[in-house]
């Protein structure tokens, strides 16, 4: 999951530095922009598939994989449920972009 959230982090950070920058100022603010965004859209694909793992932990039965275990969660809880922890994924993942991104390409 964190192989795919990290594609996904870094593929929307770096396609919406320069977009960001059309539109503000400041190079910094703009790649602020650019990472708390790309951390969002990291929580909202890690979701999913860390609800799935957690399911997998706590119920070794449960189902093989990825694969599997996402449609079966699905069915039994539904779809918006895999969203359940999204709000402490952002608190954790938005930071956590902003500080790793930013300070990378503003003093590297």
């Amino acid at each position: 999951g964190y192989g795919v959230e990290g594609a996904v982090k870094f593929g929307i950070y770096e396609a919406l530095k320069p977009l960001s920058k059309k539109f503000i100022d400041s190079q910094a603010v703009a790649f602020l922009v650019a990472s708390m965004v790309a951390g969002a859209a990291a929580a909202i694909t890690l979701c999913p598939m860390e609800s799935v793992r957690i399911r997998l932990v706590t119920d070794s039965g449960f189902a093989s994989g990825l694969l599997d275990g996402l449609p079966k969660l699905i069915k039994e809880e539904g779809l918006l449920s895999q969203f359940n922890g999204l709000a402490a994924m952002l608190l954790k993942q938005c930071p956590y972009t902003l500080g790793k991104q930013v300070s990378f390409d503003v003093f590297a």
